[in-house]
């Protein structure tokens, strides 16, 4: 349906544009000869950005006018016109058509608007937008609360709202499996097994992964069974969480690192080279 027509440099309209609002689903113009009626039939026929559509659904215009008339009738025997059965089937299955039409029309229309608004901002696309400004903010003051705990594994995401989110919701969808809580691993281990898997889990909780263990003044290197026990556990947490294949990646990446991290403390140990 046209809502509004604004009629400009045509006929004896100017540049000045002249607005037909508040337009309805049937309008009745009246007035006149050279009042400009056949004008605004020329302006609807030309479909011209000078037409409103309601909810923004453009439809095929049909005018009936003068220029229609010379155009499409063309008499041989003046006044005669013939109108057959064929014809009225015709026309029948034309009106069920244009019925349909309209039917659909509205239905796009009815969508459009609760799309976008009848003003093209607002609508589903609008509460969407305004989902995901209140669920980024959620997601900030979230890691705000849960920074220390958080930074350990997720450093890299956290210097952007929106990087942040995504990437929280990337792991809720593609990391599938199942959660062990804390208290609950710890658990499966007994004795002096249990303390140093909760150490190690201290150790990445408070962030371990943001520096190195080299410039750390107060660590002294373990023995090396205290050592080969703390990977023993290290790996077993992995399989307990049932991550076997992701703790053997990266161990394969990080085998020719950890060697010679342990000679180097050795030799600082026995007094060769000096703290940095």
């Amino acid at each position: 349906m046209i809502t509004k027509i604004d009629i400009r440099n045509t006929a004896t309209f100017d540049s000045t544009t002249s607005p037909i609002d508040g337009l309805k689903k049937i309008n009745y113009f009246f007035g006149a000869n050279g009042t400009g009626k056949t004008t605004i039939s020329r302006v609807i026929a030309d479909s011209t950005d000078c037409i409103t559509w309601a909810g923004g659904t453009e439809l095929a215009t049909r005018v009936y006018n003068r220029d229609f008339v010379e155009r499409v009738f063309k008499q041989q025997i003046p006044g005669v016109f013939t109108l057959g059965e064929q014809e009225i089937d015709t026309l029948a299955k034309i009106k069920r058509t244009k019925g349909a039409i309209d039917d659909l029309t509205d239905e796009i229309t009815r969508l459009t608007v609760t799309l976008q608004g009848q003003d093209g901002n607002g609508g589903k696309k609008q509460e969407l937008s305004l989902l995901e400004t209140n669920y980024t903010e959620r997601f900030w003051i979230s890691k705000q609360r849960h920074e220390d705990k958080l930074r350990g594994g997720l450093r890299r995401f956290m210097g952007s709202k929106r990087v942040f989110k995504e990437k929280v919701l990337s792991e809720a969808i593609t990391n599938t499996e199942d959660l062990l809580p804390l208290d609950e691993l710890y658990t499966t281990f007994e004795g002096d097994d249990k303390i140093k898997c909760k150490d190690l889990c201290s150790w990445v909780n408070d962030g371990s992964h943001s520096g190195g263990i080299l410039s750390d003044e107060h660590y002294s290197m373990p023995d090396d069974i205290t050592v080969d026990r703390y990977l023993r556990i290290f790996k077993e947490i992995f399989e307990k969480c049932g991550h076997t294949a992701h703790y053997n990646m990266m161990m394969e990446l990080l085998g020719m690192f950890l060697r010679p991290i342990r000679t180097i403390y050795k030799i600082r140990e026995r007094g060769i080279i000096p703290r940095p």
